[in-house]
């Protein structure tokens, strides 16, 4: 059998995926990289790269993998809307495992959460919005709002807007810079419709989640199935933002910084709350979201802290970044590569006990 990584263009994440190949070939395991588009549902093939001891990555053409790793980073709706098809039927095909079938968009995972007591007190208060007059409305109840899309990642199509006495603060998050202009309500409308044309957005009052310096940060702590398939923390780091930023992605040209350094500036008081505000919340987390949306391998989990040191739980992403936890804890990277491969052992062995179960009873 083979673990197959699929991956939506090629180069992406090369280093993480060389480590995985470079870890495949001591632990027996074959492993293929391929794209949604390389797949040939008719045929049961797929065009992609099969990682050999002496030659790396080979091209070629292959049978369909019995395990699928899933790593596609959507960036736009269009790209959700052209290449979902093609993974959904990879999803239902005979003798194709997920090692996780991933998250539903944030408004979806957000109504769970609220519902499930554990969550409630941690959840910024959050409306799903088509519309430009209900955004409107909820900037009514609060000074400031946040928008993001309900299916974006990397702090892409981000926006905040504050409601001043004559007029509003419309504030954008690009890729690589931030933009800031004073608006009139009737532009604000104008620019609202054209946001809301291409995507459905959740809207947020802005929580001032930032460091003295004026720097959005955040708390990342990677989740991830060992080898027994029960849920462990691979390790956690800060993400930090541009002093006056809005997000704190390292694709918006964050940095990123050691927890336990960036912890020193609370008291031994303060960080004893806030370890048991997240601890609380990670060992729910897993649980609760399989339990609805189905089997996980992995979870990046966001979190905020403001300043009177409470934890708000920003997003869970069930295809992170490793970034963070490569820079802040490099001793683990290791561990990040052999964690799929051997996660598929334990799927491998699962499944094939449980052919013998099926066949035995029968």
């Amino acid at each position: 059998m083979t673990l197959g990584i699929m991956m939506f263009y090629p180069g992406q994440e090369e280093t993480y995926y060389n480590g995985i190949g470079k870890c495949s070939v001591n632990m027996g395991i074959s492993v293929l990289l391929f794209t949604p588009q390389g797949a040939d549902l008719s045929n049961g093939t797929v065009d992609g790269f099969r990682y050999s001891k002496d030659k790396g990555w080979v091209q070629g053409t292959s049978p369909l993998p019995s395990f699928i790793y899933d790593r596609c980073f959507y960036q736009t709706e269009s790209d959700l809307q052209t290449f979902r098809p093609i993974v959904q039927q990879l999803k239902k095909r005979p003798g194709i495992t997920f090692l996780g079938h991933g998250l539903p968009g944030k408004w979806a995972v957000y109504q769970l959460l609220f519902a499930h007591s554990a969550f409630i007190d941690k959840l910024i208060p959050t409306i799903s919005t088509s519309h430009p007059a209900s955004i409107l409305r909820f900037l009514n109840e609060h000074k400031a709002v946040l928008l993001k899309p309900v299916s974006g990642s990397c702090g892409q199509g981000i926006h905040v807007i504050e409601k001043k006495k004559e007029d509003f603060i419309l504030i954008k998050q690009y890729r690589k810079h931030t933009s800031k202009k004073a608006i009139s309500e009737h532009t604000l409308i104008k620019e609202l419709s054209s946001i809301l044309l291409s995507n459905r957005m959740i809207a947020q009052p802005f929580l001032n989640l930032q460091t003295p310096a004026h720097e959005p940060f955040d708390v990342r702590i990677l989740l991830q199935k060992n080898e027994e398939g029960r849920w462990v923390e691979r390790g956690r780091g800060i993400r930090c933002g541009k002093p006056g930023g809005i997000v704190s992605n390292l694709a918006a040209r964050g940095s990123v910084m050691v927890y336990e350094l960036f912890m020193k500036r609370y008291t031994d008081q303060q960080k004893a709350d806030i370890e048991w505000q997240l601890q609380e919340a990670v060992r729910y987390l897993p649980g609760l979201l399989e339990e609805r949306f189905g089997s996980l391998f992995e979870l990046g989990v966001d979190f905020g802290i403001d300043l009177q040191g409470k934890v708000w739980l920003l997003e869970v992403n069930s295809k992170p970044g490793h970034k963070v936890i490569v820079k802040t804890n490099p001793q683990v990277m290791p561990q990040l590569w052999e964690a799929p491969l051997r996660f598929y052992q334990y799927l491998k062995k699962k499944k094939e006990v449980d052919h013998r179960v099926t066949t035995i009873t029968h």
